[in-house]
């Protein structure tokens, strides 16, 4: 036999099979797309049973709303508590800074006995925070509250220039004294 033939027949052969399983396939009504081609159309509670099977829930207009009211209504009582716990923590913040303004006051009248102006050799290193700064200031008794100065220089934006170096500081100077011999 030939290539001619046995191609002729390989060609025979997948015709007849394929005219088979088609005949099958549109005779014997076994098609997926029978329950597509329903002539009734779907209802809204077939859709609402099909959704809900599919572990989904299911909502009016009139629940969302109501839903979504009462988000709103919760995250508007979240920020009042939160304002009203920052003002709870600002009136204990007053009530200790006045406490420790009455003991400063106490400190102060004893230390104006003693008071002198003090002079010294401030040494930044490298590596130092303005806080280091601020507290090692606060240590040799050139400045009296180390936070306040911190925020000081931070407000001002001089803290990115703060350098490394011996620094000849005194009590008697004021915080703009003090930063400008600093940032030299």
């Amino acid at each position: 036999m030939s290539i001619k033939h046995q191609l002729r027949g390989s060609a025979i052969g997948v015709f007849a099979a394929t005219s088979i399983f088609s005949s099958v396939y549109f005779f014997s009504g076994a098609s997926g797309q029978a329950e597509i081609e329903s002539d009734e159309p779907l209802t809204i509670e077939d859709a609402l049973s099909q959704v809900e099977q599919e572990d989904f829930t299911v909502l009016t207009n009139e629940e969302y709303s109501e839903l979504r009211d009462q988000l709103l209504a919760l995250e508007n009582e979240i920020l009042l508590l939160q304002e009203n716990n920052q003002q709870d923590i600002v009136e204990e913040e007053t009530t200790e800074e006045v406490e420790i303004e009455e003991e400063t006051t106490e400190e102060e009248a004893i230390e104006e006995e003693d008071s002198s102006i003090i002079e010294v050799t401030l040494t930044v290193e490298a590596g130092m925070s303005t806080r280091d700064i601020t507290e090692r200031l606060e240590s040799l008794n050139i400045i009296e509250d180390a936070r306040a100065f911190e925020a000081y220089i931070m407000d001002l934006e001089q803290d990115r220039y703060l350098r490394m170096g011996d620094y000849d500081v005194s009590s008697e100077m004021s915080w703009d004294d003090i930063i400008d011999v600093l940032v030299q």
